[in-house]
C-alpha cells in the first residue's frame, strides 16, 4: 500500500454509510374494525389506513371500492375505482367510514370490498383486498307455505303475478337481463312456484320494449279486447283482466313474492314504465295498434324513465291505483339502487 493510498482511505470509509439522496421507505397498510355490522346497527365498518417511515410530508394513497353492495347500501363514499385518501402531515393513521343504509327488504348480505392501489411515494403492505359485509336484518314473515290455485272453473286459463324477494340495480342493458332475473327468482328451488309451468317475464319496460308488449298483456291485441285474469299466489284476483291491469285500479296489490311473504308497505319496484304499461308516450299505443284506450291524459302516461338508464321510475308495491307501475314522483330514482321487480308467468289453466 502506497502513500496516497493510505492517506485516502478513511475518508472514502467514512462517506459510504450516509449516501446522498438516502430518505426512508413508506409503507402502507389497510385493516377493518370489524368485519361484519348489522343492515341496521349501530356499528359502521371502519377501514383504517397506516403509514409507517417518514411522517413529515402529507402522502395520497390511492385506493379503489368493490363488492356486491351499491350505493344504496351504504353512505361515506361510492363504489369504483381510483380513489384518494390523504395523510396528513405527521399522521400515520386516516380511517374511512361506511355507514350501511337501513331499508325493509329481505335480501342477501352485501359486501364491500376495499384494495389499495399503486401510486407514488409509498409501497403497498397489504396486497390483497379487505372486505366487511353489511348483515340484512330484515326477516321475512311468511304468510304461505303452498301455492294456491285461484277458484276458477276447470280448464279456465289465467296467469299468476309476483314480486321478487330478489333484488337488483335497474341499469342493465337488455329487457332480457331482467327477464332472465324473474325467471331465475320464480325457479328457485326456495320458491313455491318453481314447478309453475313455462318462464316468467318483468312487467318493465327497455328502449324499445314496452312492459304491456314484453309481458304480452296488451289487451288491445286481444280478440276481446280484455285479456286474462290475473292472480297472486295465494289465490287472490289482482285483476279480472290485462285491460284491468292497466287502467289504474288493481282488485289487490302485487305484494307477494314468489317465496309466500308480503313486502314491506311502499316498497319500490322498478318497472320503467308509465301508467298504462308504456315506455313511450301513450300515443305509440294508439298509432300502432289501433285502439285509444282512453288514457292518454292519466298521471305518469307520459314518457317514461326506462329501465337500463342513469334514472328509472319506479312503482309501489302496496298501491292499487296507478302507482303500483308509476310512483309519479318528481324524479326517478337512480338506477344504481337495488329494488324488487314485478313478473308475470306464462299463461296457466285451472
Amino acid at each position: 500500500m502506497n502513500l496516497l493510498t493510505s492517506l485516502l482511505r478513511p475518508a472514502i470509509a467514512e462517506a459510504v454509510p450516509t449516501p446522498m439522496g438516502f430518505t426512508d421507505t413508506v409503507s402502507v397498510s389497510l385493516s377493518l374494525s370489524s368485519g361484519n355490522v348489522l343492515e341496521d346497527g349501530d356499528s359502521n365498518l371502519v377501514y383504517t389506513f397506516a403509514r409507517t417511515g417518514s411522517l413529515a410530508n402529507a402522502l395520497t394513497v390511492k385506493y379503489k371500492i368493490s363488492g356486491t353492495a351499491t350505493i344504496a347500501d351504504y353512505a361515506g363514499a361510492t363504489p369504483g375505482g381510483y380513489k384518494t385518501l390523504v395523510f396528513a402531515p405527521g399522521s400515520s393513521v386516516s380511517t374511512l367510514t361506511l355507514d350501511p343504509r337501513a331499508d325493509a327488504i329481505v335480501e342477501k348480505d352485501d359486501t364491500i370490498s376495499l384494495s389499495l392501489l399503486r401510486g407514488a411515494g409509498y409501497t403497498i403492505q397489504t396486497m390483497g383486498a379487505v372486505t366487511g359485509t353489511i348483515l340484512n336484518d330484515d326477516n321475512a314473515d311468511i304468510e304461505l307455505d303452498q301455492l294456491a290455485r285461484p277458484n276458477l272453473p276447470p280448464g279456465s286459463p289465467f296467469r299468476y303475478v309476483i314480486v321478487t324477494s330478489e333484488v337488483r340495480p335497474g341499469y342493465q342493458a337488455g329487457i332480457q337481463t331482467y327477464n332472465r332475473f324473474v325467471n331465475a327468482v320464480a325457479k328457485d328451488e326456495d320458491s313455491l312456484v318453481r314447478n309453475v309451468a313455462g318462464n316468467w317475464k318483468a312487467i318493465a319496460s327497455y328502449h324499445g320494449a314496452n312492459a304491456i308488449d314484453n309481458t304480452k298483456t296488451n289487451w288491445a291485441t286481444q280478440a276481446d279486447l280484455e285479456g286474462l285474469p290475473l292472480y297472486r299466489i295465494d289465490g287472490v284476483k289482482v285483476a279480472d283482466s290485462y285491460r284491468d291491469l292497466w287502467d289504474g285500479s288493481l282488485d289487490a296489490p302485487i305484494n307477494l313474492t314468489e317465496k309466500g311473504y308480503f313486502l314491506p308497505e311502499n316498497t319500490l319496484v322498478w318497472t320503467g314504465t308509465n301508467a298504462i304499461g308504456m315506455g313511450g308516450d301513450n300515443i305509440d299505443i294508439i298509432t300502432r295498434k289501433k285502439h285509444w284506450i282512453g288514457k292518454k291524459n292519466v298521471p305518469g302516461g307520459a314518457q317514461a324513465n326506462l329501465i337500463g338508464s342513469g334514472l328509472a321510475d319506479v312503482g309501489v308495491s302496496s298501491a292499487v291505483d296507478y302507482q303500483w307501475v308509476n310512483s309519479f314522483t318528481a324524479t326517478a330514482y337512480p338506477a344504481t339502487m337495488e329494488n324488487p321487480l314485478y313478473a308475470v308467468s306464462s299463461v296457466q289453466f285451472a
